[in-house]
């Protein structure tokens, strides 16, 4: 229903599995202009949003979940790294990356300041690099927390 036509072969290997979800998040990023998706009471993700991402399947969210808090700080290295070496291929990469996994949550504050970066890595302008990048951490540093506890709960 969301669009997907992809394919992931057995045996599942988590990174094919993210970046196949991650691909169709990334198609109906720009489907979505629902001020609702911005979170639920404040929240820096929507659930019932994430949840409609993945079909209904709540245990594939939370795997999803999983994964990206173990991806994520690889990810913020590899931004922080691709910066200070002004590569913006790289760059591009990593941060359009991480929007599509911030997206997958509906955590579109997240998703905007990944995007920006990614815009600065396309267009190879570093100006302002570091100070989105730590637009992008604040974001991160609201979204883990709050997704780890609606896992706990």
């Amino acid at each position: 229903a969301a669009g997907m036509d992809g394919y992931v072969a057995k045996p599942v290997r988590p990174r094919e599995l993210y970046d196949a979800v991650e691909g169709v998040a990334a198609s109906t990023e720009r489907n979505e202009a629902d001020p609702s998706s911005r979170g639920d009471s404040g929240l820096p993700y929507h659930w019932d949003t994430a949840l409609e991402r993945v079909g209904g399947k709540e245990d594939m969210l939370r795997d999803l979940a999983e994964m990206f808090f173990k991806e994520c700080p690889r990810l913020m290295q590899q931004i922080r790294e691709h910066i200070e070496g002004e590569n913006g291929a790289e760059l591009r990469r990593a941060a359009h990356t991480l929007k599509g996994s911030a997206h997958v949550f509906g955590a579109e504050g997240a998703a905007e300041a990944a995007h920006r970066l990614e815009e600065m890595g396309q267009a190879r302008a570093f100006a302002g690099a570091l100070e989105a990048l730590e637009v992008l951490q604040e974001q991160v540093e609201r979204l883990v927390p709050a997704l780890r506890e609606k896992l706990a709960g």
